[in-house]
């Protein structure tokens, strides 16, 4: 999809998201002289993405900083998963129904679902510093002062410090994905580019062909 402002537009629908089939593609855009003024591409966290636009066009690409988010997300729940499924019958109400309000960015819930969230982070250290990280990382992607790749890089790796000292296992997968891509991460700071609009394009199509 093109993100150019005043220009939003699907470019092209491809079969499958395969490396052979991205390269053939991107080849052929750029022979044709498409890509002329293209300045930055971004994806999610798909490898074959990545060396399909480093092999192709020579550059990073730029990784979506809500597919990041969504990767932290997948570690909440997982977490919250295997708690449920070791806790005793009588303790399991403490973490039943909180799926959606625990996937939830903090400064989106309301006082209701605050307050049901409360006896979780109170019981479950665990759950309590997934939440305290998230809401530190979703700080540092907002925050206006790092304007640069390079000051991005910098404090996703201070960020990570204090995060492995925790000894979560669920927060070092997640650190590990995010040693592997900080330098795509980290080129969401150059212009805040994020693939938004396209996701929601995606949900769109989704839902037609369900239909």
């Amino acid at each position: 999809m093109d993100h150019t402002p005043g220009q939003e537009r699907i470019i092209d629908l491809l079969p499958s998201r395969s490396k052979v089939v991205l390269c053939n593609w991107l080849k052929t855009q750029k022979q044709n002289g498409s890509w002329a003024h293209l300045t930055e591409v971004t994806c999610d966290l798909w490898e074959p993405y990545r060396q399909a636009v480093q092999q192709v066009l020579g550059f990073e690409p730029t990784a979506d900083r809500f597919h990041v988010q969504h990767q932290f997300n997948q570690r909440i729940d997982q977490t919250r998963r295997e708690l449920q499924r070791k806790l005793p019958e009588e303790q399991k109400d403490v973490l039943k129904g909180l799926r959606w309000i625990l996937l939830k960015p903090s400064p989106q819930l309301s006082q209701e679902e605050l307050q049901r969230l409360q006896p979780a982070r109170d019981t479950f250290p665990e759950i309590r510093q997934l939440l305290d990280c998230r809401d530190q990382l979703r700080a540092l992607f907002d925050n206006p002062q790092i304007d640069s790749p390079q000051k991005g890089k910098a404090a996703l790796e201070a960020w990570m410090i204090p995060v492995r000292d925790l000894g979560s296992n669920a927060l070092n997968k997640f650190c590990d994905t995010l040693s592997r891509w900080i330098d795509p991460i980290s080129r969401y700071f150059i212009s805040r580019a994020n693939n938004g609009r396209t996701e929601g394009y995606n949900r769109g199509l989704r839902m037609l062909v369900g239909r």
